[in-house]
């Protein structure tokens, strides 16, 4: 649940996290183990090291058996019409020759009796929809505990090869959160002072939530504050009709102001000054606000302040400010969403430009 801040928000996922490991068992004078190939120790399932190659998108993996008895299985990733990525499973029994090649699959957790398995069926987080030699696999939830897909040669029911299903974590949701003063801010809009003080900081904090999973991933948080493209171009369009020479004149560009590993803070005069600029096409006038230097060109500042209480208070402002973005970046997949602002009152003060007396000599 997004915190109250939100006026709206957009998420991106790739990448199903689950990821399949193969593990063959077959019987000749007793049962052995058969690891990718060889005979050893049960597979361990791994996180895949390439971004771009998610567990879903994997290539076909093939388990070739160690003796003329056995079953091969093969994977190979696919998209469903629902536009989801499954996995088809293929079982063939060898010796070519077999007079009966029937199979039968079954699934289930591999420890049934887990703490978080306890009480729940596989089915409910993995769907296996079988077809002869194939079977279809799609996940449909997160799970916690390994899962194990069976297939078994029904002329000789200790042939076997076990599929074992991993989930591999990611984030599902980020919460936001605001502070003002120190004190906790669930509004939607953000204050505009050119003073510097404590009561006027802002800070903006954000916390990924993490799926159940069997195989453990590591994310790296990146963050943005920028101005939208939206309030922008209305921006823009208002300052026309103040001065229809206003866009021959000055522009507006959109910068980004980097967030920490958890949080972006400071006044908000200051990462104003990060996501906005005003500038003076002709003299290449910058107006910075989050420093003293902008008042050294206090009539492009005043005009800026003017034109910006006139368009906040103008019916074509209804649009979000300021949207912070945030994306959490693992190995396997990664997560985006945000959280946006409208901008709320202004108190920046128009500055002085000029002074005259009304004599400029006294003789007495």
């Amino acid at each position: 649940m997004k915190h109250n801040t939100s006026t709206s928000k957009k998420k991106a996922l790739r990448g199903l996290a689950v990821g399949l490991a193969l593990a063959l068992t077959i019987a000749g004078g007793g049962l052995l183990s058969h690891r990718y190939g060889w005979f050893g120790d049960t597979p361990t399932a791994e996180l895949p090291e390439n971004p771009s190659k998610n567990p879903e998108t994997g290539d076909t993996v093939t388990v070739t058996p160690g003796t003329q008895r056995g079953i091969k299985l093969t994977t190979k990733a696919f998209k469903t019409e629902r536009g989801t990525t499954a996995q088809l499973i293929t079982a063939t029994i060898t010796p070519e020759d077999t007079a009966d090649k029937s199979v039968s699959w079954k699934i289930g957790f591999v420890n049934p009796a887990a703490s978080w398995a306890a009480g729940k069926n596989a089915e409910d987080y993995v769907t296996m929809t079988p077809s002869g030699s194939q079977a279809t696999v799609e996940c449909d939830q997160a799970f916690g505990e390994q899962i194990v897909i069976t297939v078994t040669a029904q002329a000789n029911t200790d042939v076997s090869a076990e599929c074992t299903l991993d989930y591999v974590k990611r984030v599902m949701d980020i919460t936001f959160a605001a502070k003002k003063g120190g004190a906790t801010y669930s509004g939607n809009s953000i204050d505009f002072t050119d003073k510097v003080n404590e009561a006027a900081a802002y800070s903006f904090t954000y916390t990924p939530v993490y799926s159940v999973y069997t195989i453990d991933d590591t994310f790296t948080p990146s963050a943005t504050l920028e101005a939208t493209q939206t309030m922008l171009d209305k921006f823009t369009a208002y300052a026309k009709t103040v001065d229809a020479e206003f866009e021959n004149t000055y522009t507006l560009k959109k910068g980004a102001n980097p967030g920490g590993t958890a949080s972006i803070q400071g006044n908000y005069y200051e990462l104003l000054n990060s996501i906005i600029s005003f500038n003076r096409v002709s003299s290449g006038a910058r107006i910075d606000f989050g420093n003293a230097e902008k008042r050294m060109d206090v009539v492009e500042w005043n005009k800026f302040v003017r034109l910006f209480k006139g368009f906040t208070a103008s019916a074509t402002y209804n649009t979000e400010f300021m949207r912070l973005n945030v994306t959490y970046t693992g190995k396997s997949s990664s997560y985006t969403d945000y959280v946006s602002y409208k901008l709320g009152t202004i108190t920046a003060d128009i500055l002085p430009e000029n002074i005259t007396t009304d004599k400029s000599q006294i003789i007495f």
